[in-house]
C-alpha cells in the first residue's frame, strides 16, 4: 500500500472538498491507515437512567481544553455508552495499566463474559458519582457530559472533567495497534 492515495485527482487539483463517493471508496484504505495510530486504551463507564452498568474500551479519548478542564470521547452511536450518553450525565474515563488488558478485552466485548459481569471483580468500584471505576487505573478522569456531537456513525461526548485521581505512576499503559494490545512504558 505504500504511496496509495485516496485523494487521487483531487489532491493535484487542489481541491479541498472531496465528493463522498470519493471517501466512501477510500474507507478501507482509510482504516488501514488508522490501524497504524498507536493509541492509549482507556475504559469509559457510566450508569444509565436504568441503573445499568455500561462500559467500553476505547482509544478515541483526547484532551479538549486545559482550562477549564474538558475532555472528548468519540463513540459508536449503536453502542451501550452512547444510548446512556445525556447532557449532564456523568461518566468516568479510566486510563488502563498494561496490567489491564483483560478488563480491557472485556469491555470491547472480546471475551464470553457477560455485560452485567464486566464489572464483577476486585478492581472495581462505584465512584461518587455512581459510575464504575477501575482501581488499577493509571488515571480516573470523572466527567459530565457539557456537550453531544453527531458525527456519521459516531457521537462525539464531551466531558467537563469534575475530579481526577492518579492511580500508581511508573508503569506500563496499555496501547492499541494493528489490531493488537501492547504495552508502552
Amino acid at each position: 500500500m505504500s504511496g496509495t492515495s485516496m485523494a487521487g485527482p483531487y489532491a493535484a487539483a487542489g481541491t479541498q472538498a472531496l465528493p463522498n463517493d470519493v471517501l466512501a471508496a477510500g474507507s478501507g484504505l482509510f482504516k488501514a491507515g488508522m490501524r497504524r495510530l498507536t493509541g492509549g486504551v482507556a475504559i469509559v463507564t457510566a450508569r444509565g437512567s436504568d441503573g445499568s452498568l455500561v462500559g467500553m474500551t476505547v482509544t478515541s479519548v483526547c484532551s479538549l481544553t486545559a482550562e477549564p478542564p474538558m475532555l472528548l470521547v468519540c463513540a459508536n452511536k449503536t453502542g451501550s455508552f452512547a444510548s446512556h450518553a445525556q447532557r449532564g450525565a456523568a461518566f468516568c474515563v479510566n486510563l488502563l495499566s498494561a496490567d489491564d488488558e483483560e478488563v480491557a478485552r472485556a469491555c470491547a466485548g472480546m471475551t464470553s463474559q457477560s455485560r452485567e459481569d464486566r464489572f464483577d471483580g476486585e478492581h472495581w468500584r462505584t465512584g461518587a458519582d455512581g459510575t464504575p471505576i477501575l482501581l488499577t487505573a493509571l488515571a480516573r478522569f470523572h466527567c459530565v457530559v457539557s456537550d453531544l456531537v453527531p458525527a456519521s456513525t459516531h457521537l462525539l461526548t464531551i466531558g467537563r472533567v469534575w475530579d481526577v485521581h492518579l492511580g500508581h505512576s511508573g508503569g506500563a499503559a496499555l496501547a492499541y495497534r494493528e489490531g493488537q494490545f501492547i504495552k508502552v512504558q
